[in-house]
């Protein structure tokens, strides 16, 4: 049921000895949880330091200056914190003992579908013009995630192929295979994920533009603005979708070890990509 060959399971060698698999398997509630912090504190982190006005005191006036073209490059920055978490978080597993096997290049990129909020950045523009506060933030976060929602279409994309190919998306195709709901769960978010992405994405083409002309009206529009944002929601739901059907599919076949770190990894990633961005 599996779209890789590859998995994240613990293989004892010779030297460790055996040991109980599932002492060292991080629950369900665990791995996914893992993805909430993350999100919290991006969130978090938005609000608190995401203002023009915050950066340009912080660092003391090198950044956030108002009028700034710099934020293509944020948005690079950005992409490469989070590509760059992912890479030391896997090679930060592939070093522990047991997990010498896995593909850190595989791991990395199957993380960057991993549900993120930074969507939510770009609804948080305030509302006047490319000067106002939140501005440059809206249109790094958007371009950044374009970038890193193209990379998440790999694995993504080859999931909702696998299903099709194998007939998984026919009714009642999976009912009496073991796990074939938990496997349906992430062919389906898959397949959303396709659906409502590539729309957003497209609509994110013109959306950086976009940001200056209905942030000024955003007062008389918020019901616009409320549906643009649900719209921006969407991938990141099937992404929560895709995630929960594969952790619970997988089970010990997917045991990232060290999780609180990885989580601190990422954590720190996401909130350097907020301050830079």
């Amino acid at each position: 049921l599996f779209p890789w060959p590859w998995r994240v399971e613990y293989h004892p060698n010779i030297t460790e000895g055996s040991h109980n698999i599932n002492s060292r398997c991080p629950s369900i509630s665990a791995k996914l949880g893992a993805f909430a912090i993350i999100n919290s504190m991006a969130l978090l982190a938005v609000i608190l330091i995401g203002q023009r006005v915050v950066i340009n005191w912080l660092t003391r006036g090198w950044c956030g200056k108002p009028g700034s073209r710099l934020w293509p490059l944020s948005a690079l920055l950005s992409v490469v914190f989070s590509l760059g978490a992912n890479f030391v978080n896997a090679t930060l597993i592939q070093h522990t003992p047991g997990f010498s096997h896995i593909s850190v290049g595989g791991l990395a990129l199957l993380w960057c579908a991993r549900p993120r909020l930074a969507w939510v950045a770009a609804g948080l523009v305030n509302f006047q013009q490319d000067t106002a506060n939140f501005f440059s933030l809206g249109a790094s976060v958007v371009t950044a995630e374009i970038i890193l929602q193209i990379i998440a279409a790999v694995y993504i994309g080859m999931t909702a192929n696998f299903a099709s190919t194998h007939h998984y998306y026919l009714k009642h195709h999976l009912d009496q295979v073991p796990n074939g709901r938990d496997a349906l769960l992430m062919y389906v978010g898959a397949l959303l994920w396709l659906i409502f992405a590539l729309g957003v994405l497209f609509q994110c083409i013109w959306a950086i533009e976009a940001i200056r002309k209905v942030a000024r009206y955003f007062i008389l529009n918020l019901s616009r603005w409320m549906y643009g944002l649900f719209k921006l929601m969407l991938p990141f739901l099937a992404q929560w979708l895709f995630w929960a059907g594969f952790v619970r599919l997988a089970g010990d076949l997917y045991c990232p070890p060290k999780l609180k770190t990885i989580t601190s990894v990422w954590t720190v990633g996401s909130v350097l990509g907020v301050f830079f961005g």
